[in-house]
C-alpha cells in the first residue's frame, strides 16, 4: 500500500546490508538525515514532471483502457503546497 513515510535517521536502517535507490525529489535530503548511510545506498535525485506519464498514457490508450472521468478522483499522498506570489509578473 501507498503510505506517506516521515524519513528519520534510522529510517532505513533494517536495510543497510542491502543494495537500496532512493530517487525522487526528496533523495538529496535523505541523503542529509542518513548520517549511517551505507554505501549499498545510492541517491538519485528526481523531479515529478507530466512528459513521464506520455508513455505510460500512450500505451493506455492502445489498449483502449480508459478511465470514466465522471467517476475518477485522483489520489494524492499530501495537499498541494500552494503559496501567494510576492513578486509582481512585470
Amino acid at each position: 500500500d501507498t503510505q506517506a513515510h516521515v524519513v528519520l535517521a534510522d529510517s532505513f536502517e533494517l536495510y543497510r546490508d542491502e543494495r537500496l535507490i532512493i530517487t525522487g525529489d526528496g533523495a538529496t535530503k535523505t541523503k542529509e538525515l542518513l548520517f549511517h548511510s551505507s554505501e549499498n545506498f545510492k541517491y538519485k535525485p528526481s523531479y515529478p514532471s507530466a512528459k513521464h506519464m506520455a508513455t505510460i498514457a500512450y500505451n493506455k490508450f492502445l489498449q483502449k483502457e480508459f478511465e470514466d472521468i465522471a467517476y475518477y478522483s485522483p489520489f494524492y499522498m499530501k495537499p498541494p503546497n500552494i503559496t501567494t506570489q510576492k513578486k509582481p509578473l512585470f
